[in-house]
């Protein structure tokens, strides 16, 4: 949690409340630290974080809060694990109904994990979670999945354009990749020069209808110890059920990017009017 003061201080934006959220999945975690994330979540090349305590109250009592004071009108995009949201659905029966749609990135669709062969980084870590997210919220359910991202990917020519650009947005990128860069392949080695951003096509959601290609589906994930543990299984559906995104408008998520990057703060302005947004 320490990288969010960061990202703070480069947006200029103090005002924005910080939620400390569950320490622990519900049960048990397969997952591990990914080293493109550097020691503090944001390359390990950024310095001090500015002296800024999380909030007293939880992050499961914050969203059931906003839930309750903006229903229907709250989406959250989640990026890491369920565990947070998980927790708010046990605690208040109502707090599904009462939000808009929940935006979440992770799970697989077509079974290629990145943790473990069937089990993607955000389910993996805390896969009951995970489970009750699938069953529970399905009809305001959005997945960006692992392989969506991966089929959608960038490329590092892409990124080094990026950095390029003459703003502090884009010095602050190459900052905060400057882990994941160890993972660039050499461009004698022939591999491909995949560049992706995980997180980011999520949220991007929020601000530009990228996706070209849904589906719907109602989903669980598979709880039994063993090799399979972690795997989304899918059975396809008519809405409402669980949105799967399958494919993004490369193009306009590339303008997309270029656009942040050329502005001086990137969180300022990028918010549509009218719909409340929350990370976790």
């Amino acid at each position: 949690m320490a990288h969010l003061p960061r990202i703070l201080a480069h947006a200029s934006d103090q005002s924005i409340p910080i939620f400390s959220g569950a320490p622990k999945p519900l049960i048990a975690s397969m997952g591990s630290k990914w080293a493109g994330h550097g020691v503090d979540g944001l390359g390990g090349s950024i310095g001090v974080a500015p002296s800024t305590p999380p909030s007293e109250n939880h992050a499961v009592s914050a969203l059931l809060r906003f839930a309750k004071a903006h229903p229907k009108e709250l989406t959250i995009v989640a990026i890491g694990p369920a565990t947070n949201l998980a927790l708010a659905a046990m605690l208040d029966p109502t707090f599904v109904e009462n939000l808009k749609e929940v935006i979440y990135m992770g799970c697989t669709t077509r079974g290629q994990g990145n943790t473990t062969p069937h089990a993607e980084f955000n389910v993996a870590s805390d896969p009951e979670a995970a489970h009750i997210l699938l069953t529970q919220f399905a009809s305001k359910l959005t997945i960006v999945s692992w392989e969506t991202v991966c089929d959608a990917h960038l490329t590092w020519s892409f990124y080094d354009e990026l950095i390029a650009l003459p703003t502090p947005t884009a010095r602050f990128l190459q900052r905060i990749f400057s882990a994941y860069e160890q993972y660039r392949p050499s461009a004698s080695s022939g591999k491909q020069q995949e560049f992706i951003l995980c997180d980011a096509y999520a949220t991007a959601l929020l601000v530009a209808d990228c996706a070209t290609d849904v589906s719907f589906a109602n989903g669980y994930v598979e709880l039994s110890q063993g090799p399979t543990r972690g795997a989304c299984h899918w059975v396809p559906s008519n809405a409402p059920a669980t949105k799967l995104v399958h494919m993004f408008d490369v193009d306009r998520f590339k303008a997309l990017l270029r656009h942040l990057m050329e502005e001086r703060g990137a969180l300022h302005g990028s918010m549509p009017s009218g719909r409340s947004a929350t990370t976790c």
